[in-house]
């Protein structure tokens, strides 16, 4: 496994998570930039910054106390079909769940139309590139 990734995603996380306490120190009034949330936007970046190192930590923890034995079975076809059937399921479950959020977010208020378009609009494009991608592995096999 590629850890410099992981490795980029820790420090970039660090840096969000050290300007997210400075700007709740300063206040983002001082830089005057208008942000609709100024309450919000030194948590916000905080919460990015720990979310990004939590992802990144945890694969690297992984990596670094693996064992021999493990490094073998992870190139073995058979956890490697595991992993694809739980990535497949995954993106089924996200591919129901994520419209019927969407359009609930939308009813109820808490959601609004260039946020609402912005992310239908992406949900769109994963659909057809995941389309795309059955069509291309069809004609693959």
């Amino acid at each position: 496994m590629n850890l410099k990734l992981f490795w980029s995603l820790e420090v970039i996380g660090g840096l969000l998570l050290i300007l997210g306490v400075a700007l709740g120190i300063v206040g983002v009034e001082e830089l005057g930039v208008s942000i609709p949330q100024i309450d919000y936007a030194p948590f916000a970046i905080v919460f990015m910054g720990v979310f990004l190192i939590m992802i990144a930590t945890v694969p690297i923890f992984y990596e670094k106390n693996k064992t021999k034995q493990q490094r073998i079975e992870e190139k073995d076809e058979r956890i490697m079909a595991i992993y694809q059937s739980a990535k497949a399921k995954t993106f089924n479950l996200m591919a129901v769940s994520i419209p019927f959020v969407l359009i609930g977010l939308a009813l109820f208020g808490f959601m609004n139309k260039v946020s609402f378009f912005t992310l239908g609009g992406l949900y769109l494009i994963f659909v057809e590139y995941y389309a795309f991608q059955v069509i291309k592995n069809e004609e693959m096999m």
